[in-house]
């Protein structure tokens, strides 16, 4: 099974490691600590993390931040 954000509970690194061509990539993804709190205004994000709304879609490059920078 191919899978998409998975939690780190979810995904076991030793999982498909006898597999060619299979391997595990980390992805990096937003999340709030208050889940609920204004999330009409905050917005939401797609399954790749661009922005579709609210202040996420508004500052969507800002959130993305650059590459190698933290």
């Amino acid at each position: 099974m191919v899978a998409r954000k998975l939690t780190p509970e979810q995904s076991d690194p030793r999982e498909g490691t006898n597999l060619k061509g299979v391997y595990l990539q980390k992805e990096f993804t937003r999340f709030l600590s208050e889940q609920h709190l204004a999330a009409q205004i905050l917005g939401y994000v797609g399954t790749d993390d661009a922005g579709l709304g609210g202040l996420e879609r508004q500052f969507d490059d800002d959130l993305h931040g650059t590459p190698g920078h933290s």
